[in-house]
């Protein structure tokens, strides 16, 4: 990969990439930020692709944190709709070598899921996801009084998020305590990783709150209707069909939670 010298005026003040780098085995041996004295600043977060395979097919490739991969597996093809509950699951593996992880799952729902239509997301890895539609709302009664100082406790202990600063976290609490944190290059992946967690973990989602670093984007609020998830705390804002997705599922949405005024979208 070519890189951007960091002599070059036009570039005063930026970081580059060293041209130098090599990778092998999926792990990078030698990129490395640049500042313009020469400095080399610590290696950025880890990209690797990641291939979902459901019933012996090729469901899906993402672009991922190399950690947590079952549990990416399992709260993707969930959000999906491929998985109903992780009682359909008959077998699971996982394969950092092969950047790999294999489902088997009865009933197979490959025909019927794979068919409908499907939208590229807002994420930076331009993955996709179902288009939402009215039919898949999860309608969520019941009123929940969001936690917004849980999300200091999610950053505080998001350890890669403070180290590279170009990680996403998400986290499931019981409105009190938290849960589970996971992180991930991607946000839908964070969101997806720990929903795959709580599945995983028997968790009862209708008394818990989804908190991330990343903006509420519709797909978000549909990951959360899925598994029946009454609140989302984000460190950013919601989008306009986010919120009025929201307002259709009874999910209440809060944005930017750490500041001391957050935003509630009724």
């Amino acid at each position: 990969m070519a890189g951007t010298s960091a002599s070059d005026p036009q570039n005063k003040g930026v970081f580059v990439s060293d041209a130098t780098a090599q990778v092998s085995g999926g792990r990078d041996t030698g990129a490395a930020a640049v500042a313009p004295n020469g400095e080399r600043r610590q290696q950025g977060p880890e990209e690797i692709p990641v291939s979902v395979r459901y019933n012996e097919r090729d469901a899906v490739t993402l672009m991922c944190s190399p950690s947590e991969l079952r549990e990416l597996a399992v709260g993707w093809l969930f959000a999906e709709g491929f998985l109903q509950s992780t009682g359909e699951i008959m077998s699971i593996g996982a394969c950092d070598e092969m950047r790999m992880v294999t489902v088997t799952a009865s009933p197979d729902r490959w025909d019927v899921v794979s068919q409908r239509r499907r939208t590229l997301s807002s994420g930076c890895g331009g993955g996709t996801s179902r288009h939402p539609n009215e039919e898949e709302l999860r309608r969520i009664d019941g009123t929940h009084d969001p936690n917004c100082s849980l999300l200091r406790h999610m950053l505080a202990h998001a350890t890669e998020y403070k180290r590279t600063g170009g990680i996403h976290a998400a986290a499931l609490t019981d409105g009190s305590r938290m849960l589970f944190l996971s992180e991930d290059i991607g946000r839908h992946n964070a969101v997806d990783k720990v929903i795959g967690r709580g599945l995983l973990a028997g968790t009862s989602f209708g008394s818990t709150q989804l908190m991330t670093t990343g903006r509420i984007s519709s797909d978000i609020v549909m990951k959360a209707a899925r598994a029946g998830i009454p609140v989302v705390i984000s460190l950013s804002v919601a989008t306009s069909l986010a919120a009025d997705l929201a307002l259709r599922a009874g999910i209440l949405l809060v944005g930017r939670g750490a500041q001391p005024e957050p935003i509630v979208y009724r």
